[in-house]
């Protein structure tokens, strides 16, 4: 036993493992089962000392272990009011820094989870440190009234999204952004109404997600404001509200049209965007677009045009995308329309006193549907 208890390691470190064999060396000498003698036990006294020094000893570690995990556990691990409880989680980390490798071995669950908590903590107030450092910024005006205010109300509804903990700790820069905030808008009425009211004025029958036909832009706004037009595609709609359609074999398009409404007494300037859908042409509209009185007619005389016609001309009989044509005159004493085959011709009877005009209809028909278009002679 002497040689046995000897043996016992003389330091903390590893104690708590030993403890069943301390326990059982323990009860061999002062146990209610022990079988040695009185003589034995009196030899022994030293010994059981000791021992029960150890027991002691484990006991303490383990009582610490236990105490660091029932205050660790304690710590709220929600969000909110978790910065609060840095300084108490850095001093339970600190204090199990200082315990034996094997306690600290035994606490690596609960070292992990106030790491966690300790980490989450450090995001939540740098999260604060931010939001201060954006309000500074925001706060300084740079770029104008109209840039500040996008910029506060982005960064108020930042706030909005945080725990009420967060919010305390940034009460100072929420009350001077919320009364900045107001100042501008206040400062902005007239650039925020003309910017409500504009619209774009379509074509009849066009809406921003039906554009066939150009479009008018206003460059004065209401109090007195000017605006100026950018297309995000200036092939489909021009900054003018010009639009060209795409083939038929394309798709429609979408593009953004952004007014910028300016103030002339403070040269802040406020952005609206209208998405529009331009309407790709149909096989006939894109027939009758192609349809022009270069293509339509070809003259037998010498200087011969749509002004001054003098001789008979044929007229295009078939139309593109296999459209057909037919041709109608409002005087056919004056124009005959006459159709062979495929070639349409336009006999002329030139009038004896006074020039004459006349109007020729062009009807195109393609799958079923009609189109018209009227050219003067």
């Amino acid at each position: 036993i002497k040689s046995d208890v000897s043996k016992l390691p003389a330091v903390n470190d590893g104690l708590i493992a030993m403890l069943d064999t301390i326990q059982n060396e323990y009860d061999n000498i002062a146990g209610n089962s022990s079988t040695l003698t009185t003589e034995e036990k009196a030899v022994l006294v030293s010994e059981k000392n000791d021992l029960k020094q150890l027991l002691d000893t484990i006991k303490a570690l383990k009582d610490k272990n236990a105490d660091i995990i029932t205050r660790a556990n304690a710590i709220p691990t929600a969000d909110d009011g978790l910065i609060a409880q840095r300084d108490a989680i850095k001093a339970i980390l600190d204090e199990i820094a200082g315990l034996t490798n094997e306690q600290r071995t035994i606490l690596k669950p609960t070292i992990d989870a106030l790491n966690a908590l300790l980490d989450k903590a450090k995001a939540l107030q740098a999260k604060v440190d931010d939001v201060k450092t954006k309000a500074e910024a925001a706060l300084k005006g740079d770029g104008g009234l109209v840039s500040q205010r996008d910029k506060i109300k982005a960064l108020l509804d930042e706030i909005s999204k945080l725990t009420p903990e967060q919010k305390s700790l940034l009460k100072q820069q929420i009350d001077t952004l919320t009364a900045t905030l107001q100042s501008d808008m206040k400062k902005l009425k007239g650039l925020d109404e003309a910017a409500e009211k504009l619209q774009i004025l379509f074509a009849v029958g066009d809406n921003a997600d039906s554009v066939t036909k150009a479009m008018f832009l206003a460059n004065a706004g209401s109090n007195g404001t000017s605006i100026t037009w950018n297309s995000s595609d200036t092939n489909i709609v021009t900054d003018a509200g010009r639009v060209t359609r795409p083939d038929p074999k394309e798709q429609n398009k979408t593009i953004t049209l952004t007014a910028s409404i300016r103030d002339p007494k403070t040269n802040e300037v406020i952005k609206k965007q209208f998405k529009l859908t331009v309407k790709k042409l149909s096989y006939l509209e894109a027939a009758c677009k192609q349809l022009t009185q270069e293509c339509a007619f070809t003259f037998d005389s010498t200087g011969d045009t749509w002004e001054s016609v003098t001789n008979k001309f044929l007229l295009l009989g078939k139309g593109a995308y296999d459209s057909t044509i037919t041709w109608t005159s409002s005087k056919p004493s004056i124009i005959n329309i006459t159709s062979s085959g495929n070639e349409v011709v336009g006999t002329v009877a030139r009038p004896e006193n006074q020039d004459e005009d006349v109007i020729l209809k062009e009807k195109k028909k393609k799958d079923g549907a009609t189109a018209t278009k009227t050219f003067l002679m």
